[in-house]
C-alpha cells in the first residue's frame, strides 16, 4: 500500500479563483482577455487550470482586476511549491516504505546497524538509498 501523497492530485487554484472572480465582476473570459491584452485561449487555460499565471499576467490581472499581482503570484507559487513537494515524496516513496513498522524491531535493527559502524548514520544514507533502489 503506499502512501497517501503517492496517489494525491493536486489542482490549480488560480483558475477556480479567476473564475469566481469573473463571475463576481461580471466580466466573461473574452472581456478579461481584451483588457488585459492576453490570447482568449489563454485566459482560458488559466480558467481551466492547464496554464500558470505569469508575473506578468499577474499585473496585468491587477490592472484590471484590482486584485494585487502578489496574490496571483502568491496562488501560482504555493501550487508549484506543493507539486514539488508532491513529487519529492513520490521519489522518496521508492526508497522508503511507508507501511507501519514495529518499533522495537526498528530500534533492534538500527542498535545493529550501529554496532557495525563507527560513522554517524547520516553517512551512510547514500548507501542505504543505492542498495533500496
Amino acid at each position: 500500500m503506499g502512501c497517501w501523497w503517492h496517489t494525491k492530485k493536486v489542482n490549480r487554484p488560480e483558475g477556480v479563483t479567476l473564475s469566481e472572480t469573473l463571475e463576481a465582476l461580471g466580466m466573461s473570459q473574452a472581456d478579461l482577455a481584451e483588457r488585459t491584452g492576453r490570447p482568449k485561449k489563454t485566459i482560458n487555460e488559466i480558467v481551466k487550470g492547464k496554464a500558470a499565471i505569469t508575473p506578468e499576467t499577474a499585473l496585468q490581472f491587477e490592472r484590471v482586476l484590482g486584485i494585487p499581482a502578489s496574490f496571483w503570484n502568491n496562488l501560482e507559487r504555493d501550487y508549484r511549491e506543493t507539486v514539488a513537494r508532491l513529487e519529492e515524496h513520490q521519489r522518496l516513496q521508492r526508497h522508503v516504505e511507508c507501511a507501519p513498522y514495529k518499533a522495537a524491531h526498528f530500534k533492534a535493527t538500527l542498535a545493529e546497524a550501529r554496532a557495525l559502524t563507527v560513522e554517524p548514520p547520516e553517512t551512510l544514507v547514500p548507501q542505504l538509498i543505492q542498495m533500496c533502489a
